[in-house]
């Protein structure tokens, strides 16, 4: 993909759980040289036991652990961009869009959706009643993630394990916008206007469908309200240089920690000191 393209980056998951630093640095520097530049590294912590016991241990790191790990890479918040997770599911009127929402809702797993739940936060739904109100059980952690649900959807909702399930099978962990084009697009508005958000993942329900809709229908009415961009910033520029937007910025900021350990240019070796 990156000998066949000039502008598009590319973001590779590594857990900063199991990737030892020097190995990891080794094969990102490698890859961003061959992309020019066009190198971005989506860093998780990993959650599955499955995982653990892949990698030779016997279960997850305590969550608190895998957390400290991360927050080594300490920011400004200001200089960090923040992209919330969106499935748009897209028509040319309302009916159209909730006739495919409604199609798309037959071929979805349930089981699935509440396996995918339970890995994501350890929690096994299947403890709860059919019609039991999971706003008002007495798991914190139950509560918490099902009221952060709850807000996009409308009041009235009543939040049982299967509602769980209906809204983790299409939308996955991020709200799902129903509608005309005109719809989808006020709702990413106020994303950004009530939330401050810098950009969306849109994520798909059928590949490569939702993405053609995306291109055919959202994308002209989001250029129309002047919220999408034309071209890259810095045509055939890097990665980080079209994430910011500005010519010339192909390293990282002085606030970045990597940049205690950037080699300036021109600087000799006896000159260029490595932290501890």
């Amino acid at each position: 993909m990156a000998a066949a393209t000039k502008n598009i980056g590319f973001g590779v998951t590594s857990s900063t759980t199991y990737e030892q630093p020097f190995h990891l640095a080794r094969r990102l520097s490698t890859v961003d040289h061959l992309t020019k530049g066009r190198l971005a590294w989506n860093i998780v912590t990993s959650y599955l036991d499955s995982a653990a016991r892949n990698l030779g241990r016997t279960e997850q790191m305590d969550h608190d652990d895998r957390q400290l790990a991360q927050e080594r890479f300490g920011r400004d918040p200001s200089k960090i961009k923040f992209l919330a997770l969106v499935t748009p599911i897209l028509g040319q009127t309302e009916e159209q869009a909730q006739a495919k929402l409604k199609d798309y809702q037959k071929y979805a797993s349930h089981e699935g959706a509440l396996a995918l739940f339970g890995g994501w936060t350890g929690i096994d739904l299947n403890q709860y009643g059919d019609a039991e109100e999971l706003q008002h059980v007495e798991s914190n952690a139950v509560r918490s993630t099902v009221e952060g649900y709850a807000r996009f959807s409308p009041a009235n909702t009543k939040w049982t394990k299967h509602t769980v399930a209906e809204h983790v099978s299409i939308g996955g962990n991020g709200p799902v916008l129903v509608g005309t084009p005109a719809r989808v697009a006020d709702g990413l508005e106020t994303w950004v206007n009530e939330a401050g958000v810098d950009g969306f993942n849109l994520a798909y329900v059928l590949f490569p469908r939702s993405f053609k809709d995306i291109v055919q229908l959202l994308l002209p009415e989001l250029r129309r309200r002047g919220l999408f961009w034309e071209n890259y910033a810095v045509p055939g520029g890097t990665y980080r240089e079209n994430f910011y937007g500005k010519e010339g910025a192909k390293h990282p900021p002085d606030d970045h920690i990597a940049s205690k350990y950037h080699w300036k240019a021109g600087v000799k070796a006896d000159g260029h000191h490595i932290p501890a």
